[in-house]
């Protein structure tokens, strides 16, 4: 009986940070499609100025450097609380 319980409370264990991972994930996507959307609205703009200076390039590379960085983070964090895969055997012919 307690390793039925051990099991069931380590199921409930495992869907929170689950669950905790997930949301936090949503939350970081969220964010980077809002600075996705500023970005965008910065490059119409310097598109609609005729181009952009050596300056303002490095400051959006390093905009979406951070985005990058950030859902790197989100993803890495997710692989964390997921259980390690079992190989699926390869059947062997005869």
């Amino acid at each position: 009986m307690s390793t039925q319980s051990t099991s069931i409370t380590d199921i409930q264990n495992s869907l929170a940070a689950l669950t905790t991972a997930q949301q936090q994930v949503s939350t970081d996507i969220g964010s980077a499609v809002a600075d996705i959307t500023a970005l965008s609205a910065q490059v119409a703009a310097l598109q609609a100025q005729g181009g952009a200076t050596p300056q303002q390039l490095s400051d959006l590379k390093t905009s979406i450097d951070q985005i990058t960085t950030n859902l790197t983070g989100a993803s890495s964090g997710l692989e964390a609380v997921l259980p390690t895969p079992t190989p699926t055997p390869t059947p062997t012919g005869s």
